[in-house]
């Protein structure tokens, strides 16, 4: 059991007990426990109850619970608390803005025990009426239940990576076959609305009969047939197709599953690819394609909207790689609410071979995650210097992750500014804006002269909330206009900028840069998921700013500094 999955189950006990108005302070108890845990840079799991009580904010009492967690997989306090709750309650508490407290009014006032039941409360303006709620918070759960019911199923591309990749090793283990991820897996989609997974083999019956002895597998058989299998995993809730074919159907195949239809669906003059597929038979995918008189294009790129242009052109440029990725740029520490010191966070980039490291904790005004202030920037700076000596060849650049506050500037003052080499400029706070102000507020702060590149455009989290409107074209128009970078963040969660507007910017001469946004060593790795989307985009190593060695980025960093100077 890991500290993340044991600070969710504290969190959720938490919860539960706040709904079922146990004593406040015991509830808090649980939270704070979450938190610590959380932020723990070591696991937990090998650790004695009496070690664990010894971490800061723990204590003896919560030390015993845990510990008693990792050893039974069990939390007694939990499971009474479960006993006593309706499943549909449950459910509740994943809805966005409807928190512990207003699911315990509505359970005790107007007897809802379900989201079903909720939601028609809120249409017949039931909950509106109710004491501390109103008209908002009724609009607000609506909006949050039609997200969850619009978004049931899906999964994360990350998830879907590794539940496919498990599946996929599991059936290579017993049967020696063909075996490869399509659809939306393959062409590294940020959303996977099913899971599906080509086999070339003639064993369909007994890969099938393998499939369905699996506890956690159901086979929908009206919807199955003898080349597929399709089903549901039931814990992440996903839907999954497994397609059958010929071994030497394989490659013409694996075409057709991976594609979006448009991209099938290219004609070049006479020839139409998906009738090519279907009359031909290819040992590789290239030979598909020169079939076409066309160059490779990769899997990322087959969605049909601009790739054939590219090839038709001969404008595909090599793909991105994680391997072209030189430094890490955009990353947090204890400093803020990082769970390693800056000497970890950089000490393990140099360990995977990266070059630098662009340390971005938060600014002052991010209170919520122990934002910096000037004193603490000065002894950042300072234990940055040291580290330098220390860590030489290897470098930390000093960045700061600036909140763009809500009239469009930059938290501190020009002096304060100055001090650093790089600055990226974020919006974490009042989401709820309108299209034209949340652009003039990101504008704004692009015409910042001190501002070298925008985090996380929209700041929209996959499958929990959209991110706000903002007119991608005079942002993208604006950030070449004053040599600022849109960063695209490659948190799994995130991947924010949208690789359809990436695609966009490129075009425009735009560069941008590849950022974890770590706030763990093992976060740093994110860099992988950006990569993928970045392919998506068509993106090349010469179009992505921390692809550049070190020396070069300290030049870029340098070059900047002076412009900013300059302008003032």
């Amino acid at each position: 059991m890991e500290n993340k999955e044991i600070s969710k189950i504290l969190k959720f006990t938490a919860s539960l007990m706040e709904i079922h108005g146990e004593n406040e302070f015991k509830s808090r108890g649980y939270s704070v426990a979450s938190f610590k845990v959380d932020q723990l840079k070591s696991p937990l799991k090998p650790l004695s109850a009496e070690e664990i009580a010894a971490l800061d904010g723990i204590g003896k009492s919560m030390a015993a619970k845990i510990y008693d967690l990792i050893e039974t997989q069990k939390l007694q306090v939990l499971e009474e608390l479960l006993e006593k709750t309706p499943e549909g309650i449950l459910n509740m508490i994943d809805l966005k803005g409807f928190g512990p407290k207003k699911i315990k009014v509505v359970w005790k006032e107007l007897d809802i025990t379900d989201v079903e039941s909720l939601e028609k409360a809120c249409k017949n303006d039931e909950i509106a009426k109710l004491k501390g709620f109103g008209a908002k918070t009724q609009e607000t759960i609506l909006a949050a239940i039609a997200y969850r019911n619009a978004n049931k199923g899906l999964l994360l591309y990350r998830d879907a990576e590794f539940i496919s990749d498990e599946l996929i090793h599991v059936l290579k283990e017993k049967f020696s076959v063909e075996i490869t991820a399509v659809g939306e897996l393959r062409r590294r989609c940020e959303i996977v609305h099913e899971i599906e997974i080509l086999i070339g083999s003639e064993q369909g019956n007994e890969i099938t009969a393998f499939l369905n002895e699996f506890d956690n597998l159901k086979q929908l058989k009206g919807i199955s047939g003898p080349l597929t299998w399709r089903g549901e995993m039931e814990n992440p809730y996903c839907k999954i197709n497994i397609i059958f074919c010929k071994p030497s159907d394989y490659i013409n195949q694996l075409l057709i599953q991976t594609a979006n239809i448009n991209h099938l669906n290219y004609e070049n003059g006479e020839k139409h690819f998906l009738r090519v597929l279907k009359s031909q038979k290819f040992s590789d995918e290239k030979s598909a394609y020169e079939a076409m008189s066309l160059p490779y294009i990769a899997p990322e790129l087959r969605e049909g909207l601009f790739e054939f242009q590219l090839a038709e052109e001969n404008k595909i440029p090599e793909l991105i790689q994680k391997s072209d990725i030189r430094g890490i740029i955009h990353s947090h520490s204890t400093y803020s609410d990082g769970a390693h010191t800056l000497e970890e966070m950089a000490t393990k980039c140099k360990e995977l071979g990266y070059e630098y490291l662009g340390i971005t904790d938060h600014s002052k005004t991010a209170v919520y995650a122990s934002g910096l202030n000037e004193e603490q920037i000065k002894k950042q700076h300072e234990e940055i210097d040291e580290l330098n000596v220390k860590l030489a060849p290897f470098k930390i650049f000093k960045g700061i992750e600036s909140d763009i506050l809500g009239d469009g500037s930059l938290d501190y003052k020009d002096k304060v500014l100055d001090s650093f080499d790089f600055i990226i400029g974020s919006i974490h706070a009042n989401l709820n804006m309108k299209l034209e102000q949340a652009t003039e507020r990101i504008v704004k702060a692009i015409r910042n002269p001190y501002t070298t590149m925008i985090g996380h455009l929209t700041t929209r989290v996959l499958l929990r909330r959209d991110g706000f409107p903002v007119d991608y074209k005079i942002i993208i128009e604006e950030c070449i206009k004053h040599n600022v970078i849109l960063e695209l963040n490659a948190h799994p969660s995130r991947l924010d900028l949208d690789w359809r507007w990436l695609r966009y910017a490129l075009e425009q001469g735009m560069m941008t840069s590849i950022n974890p946004d770590a706030h763990r060593m093992e976060g740093i790795e994110d860099v992988y998921y950006g990569t993928l989307v970045g392919r998506k985009a068509a993106l090349s190593a010469s179009q992505c700013l921390n692809t550049k060695s070190v020396s070069e980025i300290s030049d870029y960093f340098q070059s900047r500094k002076k412009e900013a100077l300059a302008s003032l």
